[in-house]
């Protein structure tokens, strides 16, 4: 686990290393967590998403709109994925599947399996073409080198240090 975790920090340093925006002398724009779009009715808070945060509608909205980079939000599932997700809960960014109603119990990334978070819930969305899967943080990569992106990974994995 220990050399997976340094992988990943590597990985990153070397996006970061490689990334030609990096080495001008100009300011590098990011899209936070994709280039999610929500409505957003109270400030810091959205009421409703239309494309989701760290999703790869995101990345492609990110590079339709011109940003160079994004940052994406890396998390463990239990039986250790990475899966690209903002906060320690599933609650504020994903609904049920079936039924597509808010999850009432506090769901955790690090307390659910891959299988869990991929067949029991879809991302938020008030367009229904949107509501997908949690994606890993492969198929998000895969979708930053399709869409001419280059990603900073802010890496959540802190929790296996407690």
């Amino acid at each position: 686990m220990r050399y997976i975790r340094l992988a990943v920090v590597i990985s990153a340093a070397l996006a970061l290393a490689s990334c030609e925006s990096f080495t001008d002398n100009y300011p590098v724009v990011f899209a936070h967590r994709g280039c999610w779009l929500g409505d957003v009715q109270t400030p810091g808070k959205v009421s409703e998403y239309y494309v989701p945060e760290n999703s790869i509608d995101g990345i492609r909205m990110a590079a339709r709109m011109g940003y160079p980079t994004i940052e994406l939000d890396a998390r463990w599932t239990l039986d250790s994925v990475l899966v690209c997700m903002h906060d320690k809960t599933i609650n504020r960014t994903m609904r049920l599947a079936e039924g597509y109603s808010e999850i009432q119990e506090s769901v955790t990334v690090t307390g659910s399996t891959f299988d869990e978070l991929r067949t029991r819930y879809v991302l938020t969305s008030c367009i229904p073409e949107m509501r997908k899967q949690i994606p890993t943080l492969e198929e998000l990569l895969r979708a930053c080198a399709e869409n001419g992106i280059k990603p900073l990974m802010h890496c959540d994995i802190y929790e296996g240090y407690e």
